[in-house]
């Protein structure tokens, strides 16, 4: 064990401690519970066991919903028998202190659905004895979504438009059922009170390019209430700022349209759009469900070629990554075969041919 013989509190006289501990508002009573292998402490609330008053109906909320309401039930099950509440005090704490000192990373639309709503739907055995989401979301600052959801889940919502919202929602498939969450959590998302940062990284499921998305039509709604929702925060007065980046994969230059993406050649979108390089390993599952990796790669698909380029020993010869970018864009542009020239060139340089 380290002596901390370095530290200028330790090292005083232990009455000089204990005068600076006594500052700060120790409480009477400490909980001492293991929770994952570890010796955990918090505050007591310091119910008054010795009265009549914890037959259990001191554990309902004022809004609940009597003999069905769920967080009743699992408040009732508690190890913590009359403690409870401190139980729900020790893991809040800690909640309050991550949600507004970190940010929140959600990857599915489930889980970023009952953040929003406040409705997420706990398990009957669920050892989360309160609602976590609903207290989360006055607190939360800063919020990255990273959501890589089915192609086919894209497709519907590019024909969204043009459909009535009523037959959406009477659909029972998953991927209508996704569209419709995907409609209802934006307002909500961009109406949490406290949040500053909003970082919202999208791509497709498919070994497709992401540019067979209609990047334009699918972020329509989310830039609407996201444009009315700017509007209001910045007519009150001390509401915090939000900073919004979209993170989306780079445009084909063969495939990407102005009507339908945000080209560089179009008006620029309302809010920032990072471009990055889109995964190029795919899982592969043959019809006996075996799994197999298969390279398929989105633009810049000279990546290889840029790469050995790149190398700095080849001194006159060197091609940064941008300028191999712009090289293989003005070819796609010109209408050239492009993946023919590629594999010309790997073959003459002894690379390994993918294409």
């Amino acid at each position: 064990m380290h002596s901390q013989s370095k530290s200028k509190l330790l090292s005083a006289p232990l009455e000089v401690r204990r005068e600076i501990y006594s500052h700060l508002n120790i409480d009477n009573q400490i909980h001492l519970f293991l929770h994952e292998g570890k010796l955990r402490m918090s505050a007591c609330l310091e119910p008054s066991l010795g009265d009549n008053t914890h037959d259990g109906r001191e554990r309902q909320d004022e809004d609940g919903r009597g003999y069905r309401d769920p967080q009743w039930a699992r408040r009732l099950a508690s190890a913590w028998g009359p403690h409870w509440e401190c139980e729900e005090n020790a893991f809040l704490d800690v909640f309050d202190l991550i949600t507004e000192t970190s940010a929140i990373i959600i990857t599915d639309m489930d889980a970023l659905d009952g953040l929003t709503t406040g409705q997420y739907k706990l398990e009957a055995n669920s050892n989360c004895h309160w609602n976590v989401w609903e207290h989360m979301q006055c607190r939360i600052k800063s919020l990255n979504i990273a959501l890589r959801l089915p192609l086919a889940f894209y497709r519907a919502l590019e024909e969204i438009e043009s459909r009535d919202p009523i037959t959406v929602t009477s659909s029972i498939t998953t991927v209508a059922s996704m569209s419709c969450t995907w409609m209802r959590i934006w307002p909500s998302i961009f109406g949490l009170q406290q949040l500053q940062s909003l970082y919202i990284w999208l791509d497709h499921d498919d070994p497709s390019s992401w540019s067979v998305v209609k990047e334009k039509l699918i972020l329509d709604y989310v830039f609407t209430n996201l444009e009315q929702q700017m509007q209001v925060r910045s007519s009150i007065i001390d509401f915090p700022q939000l900073n919004v980046v979209f993170n989306l994969p780079k445009l084909h230059p063969g495939i990407a349209k102005a009507e339908t993406h945000f080209a560089e050649a179009t008006s620029p979108p309302p809010f920032k759009i990072e471009r990055r390089y889109r995964q190029r390993y795919h899982c592969n599952t043959s019809d006996d469900g075996t799994l197999s990796v298969k390279q398929n790669s989105d633009f810049p698909i000279m990546h290889e070629i840029a790469e050995f380029y790149a190398d700095e020993s080849l001194g006159d010869l060197v091609m940064t990554f941008e300028e191999s970018e712009d090289m293989e864009k003005n070819m796609w542009l010109r209408g050239e075969d492009v993946e023919q020239e590629i594999r010309e060139i790997m073959s003459l340089n002894g690379f390994h041919v993918c294409y």
